[in-house]
């Protein structure tokens, strides 16, 4: 079953644990920018110049560095020796206290909340689960002190590096628990309903939303500074 599975997914979105950490060490250290090679920087300030792609870095990755075409599918983005991973890339500041060290900008999206799929489906079913089964994360260095002001502004950033993360026994028991409690807020309120939603919110663990127009699941900022830590840890080891 497998095999059938893997052969129905694109070619330029399959790929080996070896080849991934070639692409990307290849590029670490490198800026956004320069490896850009397809362009995808300029063509998003050429068509959107009045707005930032959030995107962006995420499309420099997959398009410019992995080689893979534009693809709209809700599945996870690649397959990584037949396991299928959720390519996110997302921004590192300096820390405070030691500019040396990284911690997370902000809090990472996972995917949109579909309200009537949330309704009746499983968390085992869910796009979420799908999404945060296997990640890969590709890290970039935001070194601006200011907001970005359009998408040109992230040819500037620096690649940190990249990270294979797969979800914990204990972290996917507590994302389960934080999904269920929005899978039983959904079936009983609105997202419009600003008390129930902040009752909601305060008994979130690990997980959060964006806003209640155009919800979608992310990863609280705490949360992903955990995952950051690992890689830190873990990148000087290999050092």
């Amino acid at each position: 079953m497998k095999n059938t599975i893997v052969s129905s997914i694109p070619q330029d979105r399959l790929f080996t644990r070896e080849q991934i950490d070639t692409l990307l060490f290849g590029v670490t250290g490198k800026t956004l920018g320069e490896v850009d090679r397809k362009g995808v920087i300029d063509e998003f300030v050429r068509t959107r110049p009045d707005r930032v792609v959030r995107g962006v870095s995420g499309d420099v990755i997959e398009l410019s560095v992995l080689g893979c075409q534009r693809d709209s599918r809700p599945e996870p983005d690649i397959w990584v020796d037949e396991v299928k991973t959720e390519l996110k890339t997302t921004g590192l500041v300096s820390s405070k206290d030691d500019k040396s060290e990284y911690q997370p900008k902000e809090p990472l999206t996972i995917t949109g909340v579909s309200p009537d799929n949330l309704k009746t489906e499983s968390f085992e079913d869910s796009r979420f689960y799908h999404k945060i089964e296997h990640i890969l994360f590709v890290f970039y260095h935001y070194n601006l002190t200011r907001k970005v002001q359009n998408s040109g502004d992230y040819r500037g950033f620096p690649i940190v590096g990249h990270f294979f993360w797969n979800v914990s026994d204990e972290h996917l028991e507590q994302l389960r628990n934080d999904w269920l409690l929005v899978q039983d807020f959904v079936r009983k309120f609105e997202f419009t309903d600003e008390d129930e939603r902040h009752k909601l919110k305060q008994n979130l663990l690990l997980i959060d939303y964006s806003s209640p127009q155009q919800p979608r699941f992310r990863f609280k900022r705490s949360f992903v500074s955990t995952i950051v830590d690992i890689f830190l840890k873990n990148r000087k080891l290999q050092s």
